[in-house]
């Protein structure tokens, strides 16, 4: 690049994945680089840098990722059974006080804290893989 003012935009794809990356680079003194990342993708941070100062020496660079993980099934379901079993219990103590049972599997499942839905991790290796 030999102005130091700029901007750039790319997009690679690929294993259920897209990473955007833009770039904005204005005049100054020294090399200054400044991103803004996912936290998924912090862990290429350093590697980012590095690609940024072999081209350039000087200058204010803003660099902005974002990355979108469109794979099937990559969240997890965890259930809290300690916790649907103090609901259960509780619904018992409710019925000795004249209340009508009608504590059902789909409604303790729609209960707070009885299922967590989590996404899965992801793997470093492919997303290494995607940035090249």
């Amino acid at each position: 690049m030999r102005s130091m003012t700029g901007f750039g935009k790319g997009i690679a794809e690929g294993f259920d994945r897209r990473v955007t990356v833009e770039l904005r680079s204005v005049n100054h003194r020294f090399l200054d680089v400044s991103s803004k990342l996912p936290r998924i993708l912090v862990c290429c941070e350093d590697a980012i840098r590095k690609v940024i100062s072999s081209y350039l020496t000087r200058g204010h660079v803003d660099i902005y990722v974002t990355y979108e993980d469109n794979r099937q099934g990559k969240s997890v379901i965890k259930p809290d059974f300690v916790a649907a079993e103090r609901y259960r219990d509780i619904g018992k103590e409710l019925v000795k006080m004249g209340f009508v049972d009608d504590l059902t599997v789909s409604a303790i499942m729609r209960l707070p804290e009885v299922l967590d839905l989590q996404a899965e991790g992801d793997d470093e290796s492919i997303i290494v893989e995607l940035a090249k």
